[in-house]
């Protein structure tokens, strides 16, 4: 049966770099002592995870430390994990790397809205202009209802909540001035920002880790589209592999449901970071896009 896609392109800073080297050292006994050792003596995760796979593969510390890098990786890790390369036509999946040219990142497009930006084109950046800011600070005060009626095994409960994080967040919530406050003091060795604020995420929406486990290990239940232009709707009429889905009302099965509900509530949870949310946003019917784009005209 077809699929939609046959290939994967990314962006790298050094797309030279054999990342299948990086991957099978990672799997090694080798690697793992090497992670620890360097956990014990106080290294974050991150950097005990580049300094365990340079003494096992010259020049994959400086690679992995590149995000990246890093995020290629990640997909080809994915990759090798499923055995996608040689599971047959049907589910053969390519890789492209992208080098990755000049200083891009989120951070600069953001900065440079005000300005004669050449990252990109007017109708981008007029279209990111208007669109609403969203705070992470609001979610203070939810954070601090939760924390303030849990105790740590009920944390425990909760998927990715693990490693005595749970002790750490109720042990600092009460002393914390907001949300950055409260970040800044949990982090440390072992626990990154992006590691804290995912955590959170995860505690608002009450994953339980058993649930999502058991989703997991079922697969992935639909791809779910959110716009598209002609050539789009030429792809989306071929066969697929997984059931396509426009709204989340379409996902099917307890599994596929059981995504589609928690795609939901994180949906509505970013409403409440705006200073106008609109929680039908995502009842909506996927944008389509006739003709030229970049005149943002004959919209659905």
């Amino acid at each position: 049966m077809a699929h939609f896609a046959d290939r994967i392109a990314f962006g790298m800073e050094t797309p030279d770099f054999d990342v299948n080297r990086v991957i099978l050292a990672e799997r090694t006994p080798e690697f793992s002592e090497a992670i620890r050792s360097e956990l014990g003596r106080g290294a974050s995760y991150t950097k005990a995870h580049a300094l365990a796979l340079e003494a096992l593969v010259p020049g994959a510390g400086a690679f992995i430390s590149q995000p990246n890098n890093m995020l290629a990786v990640s997909y080809m890790r994915e990759i090798l994990r499923n055995d996608w390369p040689s599971a047959g036509l049907a589910h053969w999946l390519g890789v492209l790397k992208v080098k990755r040219e000049g200083e891009f990142s989120s951070r600069l497009i953001r900065e440079d809205l005000a300005g004669n930006s050449w990252m990109m084109p007017d109708f981008s950046r007029k279209v990111i202009a208007e669109s609403e800011v969203s705070d992470e600070s609001k979610l203070w005060p939810l954070i601090q209802g939760v924390l303030l009626r849990s105790r740590a095994e009920d944390l425990r409960r909760v998927w990715g909540i693990d490693e005595g994080i749970e002790g750490l967040f109720l042990k600092h919530w009460k002393e914390s001035h907001g949300l950055d406050d409260f970040i800044g003091i949990c982090v440390c060795a072992r626990y990154t920002r992006s590691h804290i604020r995912r955590r959170l995420v995860y505690i608002l929406l009450g994953l339980d880790r058993w649930e999502v486990l058991g989703a997991i290990r079922r697969g992935v239940p639909y791809a779910r589209v959110l716009g598209f232009n002609e050539k789009g709707r030429e792809i989306l009429k071929r066969p697929a592999g997984i059931r396509v889905i426009t709204r989340l009302a379409e996902a099917q099965g307890r599994i596929g449901r059981y995504f589609a509900d928690v795609e939901y509530r994180s949906s509505q949870l970013y409403e409440l970071t705006l200073n106008n949310p609109d929680f039908q946003r995502e009842t909506r019917k996927p944008v389509i896009i006739h003709g030229d784009y970049s005149q943002r005209r004959d919209y659905q």
